[in-house]
């Protein structure tokens, strides 16, 4: 679509957004070209402006990442087209005009935005958007002595959410554990799922882990309490409370995700990519170079990490890496067990531990840890056609002949220039959750809940 259609930024309307995007939702008319897309700009925040600026990843990287790296591995069914469309600087400068800028703002330096399927969009469509996280425990076998006891006991996310809280961040408390969330056992994701619609509750709908969206606008809490929400209408509730709407959600959501394999194949494939910990990978870092093990201050060696692993992975990099661990990744979608997975992971750690020693670099272990970054922070949209409702109207489960769909988003490739900073935030998070266990009583210990795979 060449500059000139761009339907000017009044057509747009703000839809969510992310750490590092800005989701608008094209609202113009339904005979234009883009009707039935969203658009991703790039944000900036103003704090940190220049202290990231090289931590930008190249344009084609981004919107080829998807299709040719990870829609071979998750499946192109669960991944939505994506296209670049050229911006100018005019056209950016008036969108941020209608945009709030306190702590972030549009990139006005962004020369190009990304297409996509506006999945939210649709008459009488329900749109839940779930972050699920990291779903596995790491590989014993290359941690610390140190911090093998409490990585192997609970989860990232879990030490993570303490973590953040302690640190003063607006956290909810302990409850939603992403494990329970992959376990492929009802009783656990109900759980799960039912942690997660404590928190949206609490928040106000302010935490992203959960988000929905009905008829392309999102919905509050504050909204589902309203008796005449017309969400309301299309589901079919034994009551129209909010537990009663709580309750149809958590079965609508629960019963896609069960009919999906998406969540055990990503579970599969961050654990297999991920098959040292990042402590695992920065020894096989520094085993393969000498300058590396003559600095091991922890100064010097956050700092210095990245430029160690080498530069930013180009397109061609990411494609090289996949031609040779495609084999191995492949098997991810068929393990339908934990010992299968771990199997998968324990082959997977021997071919690139194997593969370092013979190039004398680790550089395709930074590869596969980067891309397990990415498929650990990427959210899954849960699209349900529910079919327009009016009030009285016979309701139906999902509209007639409508197709339930789980799309894979928020997939872009993670900086290699934050490798330093991944490595030091695990000793925090790991240290923090330890002295939280130090300072309790045994009795307050036991009840703190294990995380199980």
């Amino acid at each position: 679509m060449p500059l000139s259609s761009l339907p000017p930024p009044s057509s747009w309307q703000y839809t969510a957004e992310g750490g590092a995007n800005l989701v608008l939702s094209f609202a113009g008319p339904s005979t234009s070209p883009y009707a039935g897309y969203a658009m991703r700009l790039r944000k900036r925040k103003l704090a940190e402006a220049k202290a990231n600026a090289g931590e930008a990843v190249h344009g084609e990287v981004e919107t080829s990442f998807g299709r040719d790296i990870v829609a071979p591995l998750l499946g192109q069914e669960h991944l939505v087209e994506m296209r670049e469309i050229a911006l100018e600087r005019t056209w950016l400068e008036e969108l941020a005009t209608c945009m709030r800028a306190a702590v972030d703002e549009v990139d006005l330096n962004a020369r190009v935005g990304v297409l996509v399927e506006d999945l939210i969009a649709g008459d009488g469509v329900l749109a839940i958007e779930i972050k699920p996280k990291w779903g596995f425990l790491p590989n014993p076998a290359y941690l610390s002595a140190t911090k093998a006891p409490t990585k192997t006991s609970h989860c990232r996310t879990c030490m993570h959410r303490f973590y953040k809280r302690a640190s003063g961040a607006a956290e909810q408390q302990d409850g939603f554990c992403p494990l329970d969330l992959y376990s492929g056992d009802e009783g656990r994701v109900r759980r799960a799922v039912g942690s997660l619609f404590s928190s949206w509750e609490s928040s106000g709908g302010a935490i992203n882990n959960l988000r929905f969206f009905y008829e392309r606008k999102r919905v509050s809490p504050d909204e589902l309490q309203s008796a005449v929400h017309p969400l309301k209408y299309a589901l079919v509730a034994c009551d129209s409370s909010f537990d009663g709407t709580r309750a149809r959600l958590t079965d609508l959501l629960v019963s896609a995700l069960f009919a999906s394999p998406i969540l055990r194949t990503l579970a599969t494939l961050q654990a297999t990519l991920d098959a040292f910990d990042i402590e695992g990978l920065v020894s096989l870092i520094q085993s393969c170079d000498t300058a590396m093990r003559s600095s091991p201050a922890n100064d010097d060696l956050e700092r210095n990490l990245a430029s160690f692993a080498g530069a930013q992975p180009s397109l061609s990099d990411w494609r090289a890496f996949l031609a040779r661990r495609l084999p191995l990744l492949s098997r991810a979608a068929q393990c339908t067990s934990l010992a299968e997975r771990h199997a998968l992971r324990d082959d997977m750690a021997g071919s690139l531990r194997r593969a370092s020693e013979e190039a004398g670099s680790a550089r395709g272990a930074v590869l596969a840890y980067l891309l397990s970054a990415t498929l650990k922070d990427c959210s899954l949209i849960v699209r349900i056609p529910l079919g327009a409702r009016e009030p009285g109207a016979e309701k139906d489960v999902v509209g007639e002949g409508a197709e339930v769909q789980i799309m894979a988003i928020d997939l872009d490739p993670k900086p290699i220039q934050r490798l330093g900073k991944y490595w030091r935030m695990d000793g925090e998070i790991v240290e923090c959750w330890r002295e939280r266990l130090e300072r309790m009583t045994d009795a307050e210990r036991a009840e703190v809940r294990r995380c199980v795979e």
